[in-house]
């Protein structure tokens, strides 16, 4: 054991420290999901290159950190948007669909009034489109998501409270076309939460 066994240390080199705790609370799940996401592609890129190098199991276990922080990123995109119109963070736990539910009632579904009440204040105004295709696909793809992992804890433990495994049987996933669908929904949703904020920010 080291002199200085504490992990919370500032540290003397700039370029070797996280800066933290500069959030205020309308900006504090940006830089987790900007994290996350970040942190997931990274992985994928080094997963996809040590796989080229046939080190397997690198393939086989990465997948674990990197489904959770996607994941995990769409679940904060999804209360951020409710955070920046609402003011708090939605009731649902980790369930996307109810997260994702209660964000279309109470915000998407809300926007026409939200549209007209701006209008009348900004000398400029333009009015963003919201495919409603677009928000059903992402419901379907949620649903996806959910099917697997509808509470945040398969990937990251593998087994339930009881010791039971997730997974009884084998499975694939492709990495490089699951980093390409979780970063459409993550890109949507960004899409969307800049909308609302644009709104919002007059």
């Amino acid at each position: 054991m080291s002199k200085n066994s504490n992990i919370f240390i500032n540290g003397e080199d700039f370029y070797s420290r996280a800066y933290f705790g500069w959030q205020n609370k309308y900006s504090s799940l940006t830089g987790l999901i900007m994290g996350y996401r970040n942190s997931a592609n990274d992985l994928v890129e080094i997963a996809l290159e040590k796989g080229q190098n046939v080190n397997i199991s690198v393939l086989d276990t990465y997948i674990y950190p990197v489904f959770f922080m996607y994941r995990h990123s769409i679940e904060l995109s999804i209360k951020r948007i409710y955070l920046r119109c609402c003011g708090g963070i939605p009731k649902g736990g980790h369930d996307l669909i109810v997260l994702w539910d209660k964000v279309k009632k109470e915000v998407i579904d809300n926007l026409d009034s939200i549209f007209e009440e701006v209008k009348e204040k900004k000398d400029e105004f333009v009015q963003f489109q919201i495919d409603d295709k677009n928000l059903k696909n992402i419901r379907l793809r949620l649903i996806e998501i959910s099917k697997v992992d509808s509470k945040s804890d398969v990937f990251r433990y593998l087994i339930d409270n009881n010791g039971e495994l997730y997974f009884t049987d084998s499975k694939f996933i492709d990495y490089k076309h699951m980093k390409k669908r979780m970063n459409d929904i993550l890109e949507y949703l960004e899409y969307l939460y800049i909308i609302i904020d644009e709104y919002l920010s007059w």
